[in-house]
């Protein structure tokens, strides 16, 4: 129904409508939204964060047919400053806002909401509005992901970790072979 922002009663509850034109017909997609305990970023140390959440799959970008965006709402506890809303865009390390537009604050006794629009998944912070981040300039509001077709990261910046980590097996393996033959 029309109320579905008047459902969210409990901090943390999150709803997302998806217009039927965001996908191709025949397209089958699982959407995911999954609470971020601990992000990794040197610009978020000094932030006061809300809440954190990953929408996935990040980095899709929706059809724009009848120019309809995703409408996104989350609820977090009452406090006294409306939250701002961030994306995370991994590539700059930087938190962003193009490509969001926030359309009302909703104030309930036991919980408030923020309702917002935005054209693709990616993870996305509510902050204190009172120590918002400063973000870079705009840009058109696309990507999120490094590995999208719209970021700029490759296969080895995404396999190096990979990489690093079976050779440090391998020297674990070798190292206790060789401390197998001295007994």
């Amino acid at each position: 129904g029309d109320d579905y922002l008047g459902k969210l009663d409990s901090p943390g509850e999150i709803n997302i409508r998806i217009p039927p034109s965001a996908f191709p017909k025949d397209c089958d997609l699982i959407i995911s939204v999954s609470k971020i305990m601990n992000m990794h970023t040197q610009r978020y140390r000094n932030r006061k964060s809300i809440c954190q959440y990953e929408f996935g799959p990040s980095g899709i970008q929706y059809l724009l047919k009848n120019n309809k965006p995703i409408n996104i709402a989350i609820a977090y506890a009452p406090s006294s400053t409306k939250p701002e809303v961030y994306w995370y865009d991994p590539v700059s390390d930087d938190f962003r806002q193009d490509g969001i537009k926030i359309l009302e604050y909703i104030e309930k006794s036991t919980v408030h909401i923020v309702h917002f629009q935005t054209r693709h998944f990616t993870p996305y912070v509510l902050v204190e509005g009172s120590t918002a981040p400063v973000v870079g300039g705009g840009g058109g509001g696309g990507g999120g992901c490094a590995m999208s077709a719209n970021g700029s990261g490759n296969v080895i910046e995404f396999m190096l970790p990979y990489f690093f980590y079976i050779t440090v097996l391998l020297m674990i393996k070798i190292k206790d072979a060789r401390n197998r033959k001295i007994i």
